[in-house]
């Protein structure tokens, strides 16, 4: 979680993959992931409870949460935090039954207009044909990208002070092997984030007028080092990254390169872990913002009390 400024406007951004109930009781979750934790915790009705009161201490502006169970959604979350004073969006991934939800204060944030977008149909749109052309020379590649129902959210907000606020929620692929898939869905993100853009602008030209910052807030699964955090930072991923191996030559396509428009800086750092379980500790979260508009005023760690 960050608080963040542009020009005359402050708000803080709240990032959180609040673990959805249908990974939480698969057997691999409670023999693999949790096999420390008693089921009565695991249960959504005592962990539900505890991320409504976190949310509502953190005092965010922004909530950016992932692994949101569709049903918890509609019949907590939503009428819980609209007491807050919050309004959201929920984006649904195509297969599963949870995804990304996007609360944001309605005092000091306007919704202009929001989209989503399943990344395996950005990728076959004809304005992402370059990139589909490259993939597709490996069929198996080529049905593993398309075949993920990760489901993109972008919304555009604007501050009582008028700055335009792009916000992103994404949770990418989650295979320790899939580095190369998540590294195309990252390309995806900021190309479409771009286009979306454009799309706004297009729509209302009075937009173009007023200063614009981007947020990518999401569950990248994906370490510092990983192509799909370097597209972020660095702006380009080379055809020799390690990433691109990640399943060996069953899914590697050589001659790849990714450009990302603008480098973005990871607003909270990069922490030690973002996730922490008995087998797994990493940082794989993150608040990505534009440096050139946006400043980052004060970063806040994950509270000692939730630890």
């Amino acid at each position: 979680m960050a608080d963040a400024g542009i020009d005359r406007s402050k708000f803080r951004v709240l990032c959180y993959n609040i673990l959805a109930e249908f990974h939480a009781w698969t057997d691999v979750g409670r023999s693999f992931n949790y096999p420390y934790c008693p089921e009565k915790f695991l249960e959504s009705g005592y962990r539900r409870k505890l991320v409504l009161r976190q949310l509502a201490e953190y005092n965010a502006d922004i909530l950016c949460l992932q692994e949101v169970d569709e049903n918890a959604y509609r019949a907590l979350f939503l009428p819980e935090l609209s007491k807050h004073g919050y309004s959201s969006k929920f984006v649904r991934k195509l297969d599963i039954p949870e995804g990304c939800a996007t609360f944001y204060r309605k005092c000091s944030l306007t919704l202009i207009v929001s989209e989503q977008i399943v990344l395996g149909d950005a990728l076959r749109s004809k304005r992402n044909s370059d990139l589909y052309n490259k993939i597709k020379c490996n069929k198996k590649l080529l049905d593993t990208v398309i075949s993920r129902g990760t489901s993109l959210s972008m919304m555009l907000l604007e501050t009582t002070s008028n700055e335009l606020l792009v916000v992103i929620n994404v949770h990418l692929f989650w295979d320790d092997r899939g580095g190369h898939i998540r590294a195309i869905q990252s390309q995806l993100v900021v190309r479409e984030m771009e286009h979306f853009i454009q799309r706004c602008i297009i729509s209302d030209t009075n937009l173009a007028n007023k200063l614009l910052a981007r947020i990518v807030a999401g569950d990248y699964n994906s370490d510092s080092y990983s192509a799909a955090v370097q597209l972020m930072t660095d702006g380009k991923v080379p055809p020799n990254h390690s990433d691109w191996f990640a399943m060996g030559k069953e899914e590697y396509q050589p001659g790849i390169e990714l450009v990302g428009k603008i480098k973005y800086q990871s607003a909270c750092g990069y922490p030690t872990y973002t996730c922490f379980v008995p087998e797994f500790r990493k940082c794989i979260d993150y608040i990505f913002i534009d440096p050139k508009v946006l400043k980052v005023i004060e970063i806040h760690p994950i509270s000692p009390s939730y630890e």
